[in-house]
This record gives C-alpha cells, structure tokens and sequence, in this order.
C-alpha cells in the first residue's frame, strides 16, 4: 500500500511544516525583496540628488547668462549699439528659458527704455525712437502675459505693471503689441505703429498719441483714457467700447469702421473725426460738452 493516500499530504515534499528547505527559501525571497526594495530607495534618492544638483546647475547658468545680458545691455555709445541689442535678445531668451525670471527682465528692460528715452518736456515733440529702445519695447510686448506675477488690487488678482510713464516712444513699429498692464503715463507714441495692439489694464492717461497707427486694435479691456491725445490717430476697426473717455482729443481721427459701443464720452473733442456707417455706436453716451459727436 502506498505511504500516502489521496486524503493526506503526499509524502516528501518540501513545503511540509517544519521542513528546513521551505524556511531558507522563505529567507532567501525576504532577503532578495529587502534588497530590491533598498535598491529602489537609493535609485530614487539618487534620481532626487541629480535631479537637485541639475537645478542649481541650471539656476548658475541662468544667473550668469543674465549677468551677462546686462553688462551687454549697460554699454553705452553708438558704437556700442549693437552689443546692447544682444543684451536685450539675450534676456528674451532668458525670460522663455526660466518664466520665473521673467518679471526681472521685463523690469530690467523698462528701467532702460526710461533711462535711455525719457520724456522730460511734455511741451517739446519726441525725436525718434532709438533702435534699441524699440527693440526693448517690442521684446516686452511679445512676453508670455500668463506668466507676469500677480498681485491683489481692488478685490482683483491682477498682474503686475509695466512702468514705462513718461517715456518718449515716438515713431516705433510694435505690430500686434501685448500692452497690457503697462502704465504710458504721459508717455509720446506719436506716430507709432501699434495697429492690432491689444490687451488689458492700460494707462494711456496723459500720453500723446497724435498719429499713431491703431488700427484694428483692441482698447476694450480696462484701457484707461484721460487727457490722451488722439488727433489724427488711425482708429478704423478698433475695438473702443465699452471705454470712458474723458478730456480726449480725436480731432481728425479715423473712425471708421471702430466699435463704440457703450462708450462714455466726456468733454471729448471729435472735430473732423471720420465714420462711416460701420462705425458703431450703439449705446454710446456724451455730454453737452463733448464736441463734434454725431449720433
């Protein structure tokens, strides 16, 4: 008969209790997963520590890029202009590369623009603006607005503003310009070219903008306009309302074809201003004191 029946553990095997061969193996399997389980541990703070000593790498290389940008761009001198355009290029990058800088850029470049191209008179016209001023505005208004720090002002988290008041910004070209949050006032951008330019929280409070090129542009989103000066300005299909407009001159502006809805026109002078049947200004209100408003 054999020594084990169908109802009994077979015979021999080596998973019986108190077999030896069933404890060292149990051991081994505990050994070899605390060894693997350690292996991870130190891969992972391993992968940690690169990871770390990566970033303080980059954060060197992008404090000695940005020392070098400003030393490029601090250079004076017309024979120097073209050193200083490498500086204002090399910080753009440095604003793509590491959006946390991007703040002190903006504020490096807009301390050079009001150093470099002030408007000390009001009453004198601007010459033109300098190629590298320009050069410094235009790289500020193509910056990831998304990535501009925030603060609270009025109950709101709004970003925070580009000082450029009373700088001379006559005769630039900035297509399709992201203004926002920048503060022009006072500023002279008399002749410039802004056609398309667009974006939020605008002071044009005081700013001299005779002639200026704003076609098709958007001033719709909290663009401030007191005591500016549009004469002549090119507003055809430009997006105004809904806007207070208060002691603004647009003698001689084209209107045609701009949206004006819900505007609200305060002692504005709209001498010679031209529209057209495509200007539209419904809801659009003025006071008595408003001069040449033809609805």
């Amino acid at each position: 008969m054999s020594c084990c029946s169908w109802a009994r553990p077979r015979c021999g095997t080596g998973d019986a209790p108190g077999n030896p061969s069933a404890g060292r193996r149990d051991w081994t399997q505990t050994i070899t997963a605390v060894t693997a389980l350690g292996a991870l541990l130190f891969t992972a703070l391993s992968l940690q520590a690169t990871r770390e000593q990566i970033e303080v790498s980059e954060q060197g290389q992008i404090t000695d890029r940005y020392a070098k940008a400003v030393e490029l761009l601090g250079t004076s001198g017309a024979e120097n202009f073209q050193t200083r355009l490498g500086g204002i290029y090399a910080l753009e990058r440095l604003a793509a590369d590491s959006p946390r800088d991007q703040q002190t850029v903006v504020e490096v470049l807009s301390a050079f623009i009001r150093a470099t191209s002030p408007r000390t008179d009001p009453a004198k016209p601007c010459p033109d603006t300098p190629a590298d001023v320009e050069a410094a505005f235009v790289v500020i208004t193509r910056r990831t607005v998304a990535n501009d720090p925030r603060r609270p002002v009025a109950g709101l988290n709004v970003a925070s503003s580009v000082n450029l008041r009373h700088t001379c910004l006559a005769e630039m070209r900035a297509f399709n310009a992201d203004l926002s949050s920048m503060s022009l006032v006072g500023a002279d951008l008399s002749g410039s070219e802004l056609n398309r330019a667009h974006g939020g929280l605008i002071s044009l409070t005081d700013a001299k903008l005779t002639g200026t090129n704003l076609s098709s542009a958007d001033l719709s989103n909290f663009v401030f306009l007191t005591r500016t000066d549009l004469s002549g300005a090119r507003l055809d299909h430009a997006k105004i309302g809904p806007t207070m407009l208060t002691d603004v001159n647009l003698t001689n502006a084209d209107l045609r074809g701009a949206d004006l809805r819900y505007s609200t026109f305060t002692n504005v002078i709209l001498t010679g201003a031209q529209h057209d049947k495509g200007t539209n200004t419904e809801g659009a209100t003025h006071d008595p004191r408003t001069v040449g408003a033809w609805w």
